[in-house]
Formats: structure tokens, sequence, C-alpha cells
């Protein structure tokens, strides 16, 4: 974040036009104090499906790593059982791999919506 000049807020409005990763806003000061420096942000509709698909191609690991080894039950079926410490993208990125691809959307369009902890 950079505090610009007026002029150079009119240049980058105009180069946000044509570039997505600009980003311009005005906000008065007293808004500015107030404005939570340490809040984790939450992540975008594009690092959500980037997510979705790093787990995928893990899965996809983790099914070849399952066929060289001995097969074990897994004890995280029971989804009583199931550790949801953390924040729902801490609980998400953990058991992802255990929900179906209807379940996984809910999910993320409910994080999208600002569902909470």
């Amino acid at each position: 974040m950079n505090y610009i000049s007026k002029e150079e807020f009119t240049f980058f409005e105009e180069k946000a036009k044509e570039d997505s990763s600009i980003q311009t806003f005005q906000i008065d000061e007293e808004a500015f104090l107030y404005l939570n420096f340490n809040e984790t942000p939450q992540p975008s509709l594009r690092e959500l499906e980037k997510m979705v698909k790093e787990i995928q191609v893990a899965e996809v690991n983790e099914e070849e790593e399952e066929k060289e080894t001995d097969q074990q039950p897994d004890m995280l079926q029971d989804r009583g059982q199931w550790d949801l410490s953390g924040d729902i993208i801490d609980c998400f990125r953990r058991y992802s791999s255990e929900l179906s691809p209807e379940e996984q959307e809910e999910i993320i369009k409910g994080i999208e919506e600002g569902m909470t902890d």
C-alpha cells in the first residue's frame, strides 16, 4: 500500500482499467486510522480455486503412495472425530480430501460470501 498524490492516483486509475493487478482506492484519514493491518485477509476466488487444485494433485499422489504401501484403515473417516481447530481455511485444507466435490464447492461459496469461523 502506498500513499500517492492526486495526479499519481489519476494515472494509476487509468492504468487499472488496462491491468487488473493494479487496484486503487481512496480513503479518508479517519477511516485509515481504523484499518486493521493485522487482520488476515480472506482468500480470493482464484486463491481458493488454486488451493482446491493443489489438493486434488496431492490426492493423486496419496493414492499412488497407498498402492505401494500396506492398506491402513483411515481413522479420520468418522467425521465426528475430525480436529476442527483453527479457522475454516485450515480445516478445509486438512479435510478437503475427505469431502465430495459438492461439499468442497459449498464450503468455497460460503467462504466467498463471508461465512465466519
